[in-house]
């Protein structure tokens, strides 16, 4: 026999001989292992990173709904408060070209009621019945009475009439 061979006869012998082959069997599946997990979960990070950055977006984003709805409710209440007003401004001229279509005073435009432009007629009617016309009893202008033009002609021709010397 060889010289170069030896039996084994004890479990710390064996483990002697085979532990430069366990640990070549070792680092191979550590290697592979490492290989494995690096294209599985070598991203990680980046997907770590990615998803942070996403959720930030959807926050901001659902601050930015939630900042639009908001507004929009403030532009509907803005806007019925002004169809409002607009109704409102509406009904005031009506009534009033109602007066004085029926020779009423403008003060009792106000006192007209209904909801349509005939209900304020009919109710213009039976205004005027009760108060009358006030169109006959307007004062007549009187002849001696000046313009607000004369007036103004009678200034100007004063004061050149001052810077001649006259």
């Amino acid at each position: 026999m060889s010289e170069g061979f030896k039996a084994i006869e004890t479990q710390e012998q064996f483990e002697e001989a085979i532990k430069t082959r366990l640990e070549r069997e070792r680092e191979k599946v550590k290697k592979e292992a490492e290989e494995s997990y690096k294209n599985k979960y070598g991203d990680y990070d980046e997907l770590k990173s990615k998803l942070t950055e996403k959720e930030t977006e959807i926050t901001k984003l659902g601050n930015q709904l939630s900042e639009a709805k908001n507004a929009k409710t403030e532009s509907e209440s803005t806007i019925k408060e002004l169809k409002g007003k607009v109704a409102k401004y509406e009904t005031n001229s009506a009534k009033m070209r109602i007066a004085e279509e029926y020779g009423l005073d403008p003060k009792l435009a106000d006192r007209l009621t209904g909801s349509t432009e005939e209900e304020m007629k009919e109710d213009a009617k039976r205004l005027k019945d009760v108060v009358g016309d006030i169109r006959w009893r307007k004062a007549p202008v009187k002849s001696n009475e000046h313009s607000v033009k004369e007036d103004k002609e009678a200034a100007i021709k004063g004061m050149i009439a001052n810077m001649k010397g006259e």
